[in-house]
């Protein structure tokens, strides 16, 4: 009986063990069957994540795409503004500019026009101590009447002047100037010589020039005898400086016989017109004077030394001389080139007179030059 119990125990036991195996296998299948489901269901979540991010990304890339046109429409805008910028900028710096060269012209005109003014007040002023003067010197001359351009001459001393030596020496015909407490000023009425400033070309002051030693020396004694020397006044020379190019005109000098200077000439004579100016006029030249006292003729001696001389002829009358202020009636009229003694560009150049009666500051010749002539000017004590 205890076997009989035993085996049918142990035919329940493996009944219940295949029963345990079979369900155990069963459980395995449905765990892999869910295992597979749950894969599958992985499979298709990543799918859709991977749709999901392809979408993503065209939509991030359209963002990039708008953004990268926002930032290139303010970058030119940007660019715009800076260039009109700039310009606005150049625009207002060029009407500054414009602004600013009328105001300069304006002060330049004003300038003009207050020397003009000066220049006609100064020309009215000596006008009015030349007819002065004039009546001074008329008291000295009695019965003498003044010669053509209101001039009053006298003669003094002897001079070579026909050129013909073998008929001696000619009176000297002298232009008196003006009546002052060292003396009659006189100034010869034609150009007597031709002679350099210097002779060599090297920087000079008057002081220093042989045109001076020329002149106190040779000509002086040649040109007077020794009762007339007594009748000549050694005076003090001022020499000033070229107002134009600053050239010294160095120390006093004392001489009895000397060139006129610019200043002397500026003083003295009454002019057709005197320009003063900065810049050049249509001549070339920057302060500039005229008087037909100025224009003088040379001598037939001087002529055969060498000067130069030359015709004011209709044809340059109409070109330049017009425009200078020049009267037509001086058309034809002969004139020569004189030295001044005032220093020209530096002390290697010397002012002069030209043919034409024109002279100033910057009007000047090498010193060494052979064609200048000399008009001569001294003080006398009494006539």
């Amino acid at each position: 009986m205890s076997e009989e119990k035993n085996i049918a125990t142990e035919e329940k036991t493996e009944d219940k063990a295949e029963e345990i195996t079979e369900a155990a296998i069963n459980e395995n299948a449905d765990k892999e069957v869910l295992s597979t489901e749950e894969e599958v269901s992985f499979d298709d979540a990543v799918v859709d994540d991977m749709i999901e991010s392809n979408s993503y990304d065209d939509d991030r890339k359209k963002v990039t795409k708008i953004a990268d046109l926002f930032i290139v429409a303010e970058v030119l805008i940007l660019i715009v503004i800076i260039t009109l910028t700039v310009v606005f900028g150049y625009v207002l710096s060029e009407l500054k500019k414009e602004n600013d060269l009328s105001q300069q012209y304006l002060t330049e005109l004003s300038g003009i026009r207050d020397r003009l003014d000066e220049d006609k007040a100064e020309y009215e002023a000596r006008r009015r101590e030349q007819m002065e003067e004039n009546i001074k010197i008329a008291m000295f001359l009695e019965d003498e009447e003044p010669e053509e351009d209101n001039g009053f001459y006298i003669s003094l001393g002897t001079y070579e002047q026909d050129g013909d030596e073998s008929n001696g020496a000619e009176p000297i015909e002298w232009l008196v100037l003006s009546t002052e407490d060292r003396g009659i000023l006189l100034i010869s009425r034609y150009v007597l010589d031709c002679v350099p400033y210097n002779d060599t070309d090297e920087e000079v002051t008057w002081e220093s020039c042989s045109l001076r030693k020329w002149l106190n020396d040779d000509f002086l004694n040649t040109a007077f005898t020794p009762e007339e020397k007594l009748r000549i006044n050694t005076v003090s020379v001022q020499n000033d400086d070229n107002k134009r190019w600053g050239a010294p005109g160095g120390n006093l000098t004392g001489d009895k016989v000397f060139c006129m200077s610019v200043s002397e000439l500026k003083d003295r004579f009454e002019f057709d017109t005197w320009y003063t100016q900065e810049e050049p006029d249509e001549m070339g030249r920057f302060e500039l004077g005229y008087s037909s006292l100025l224009m003088v003729k040379p001598t037939a001696y001087a002529e055969s030394r060498g000067v130069f001389s030359n015709y004011f002829d209709e044809t340059a009358f109409e070109e330049k001389y017009e425009l200078l202020g020049y009267e037509e009636k001086y058309t034809g009229r002969k004139g020569s080139a004189w030295w001044l003694r005032t220093p020209g560009f530096d002390g290697r150049y010397a002012c002069r007179v030209g043919f034409d009666g024109l002279f100033g500051d910057a009007d000047s010749l090498s010193v060494t030059s052979d064609t200048v002539g000399v008009r001569p000017a001294i003080y006398i004590s009494g006539i």
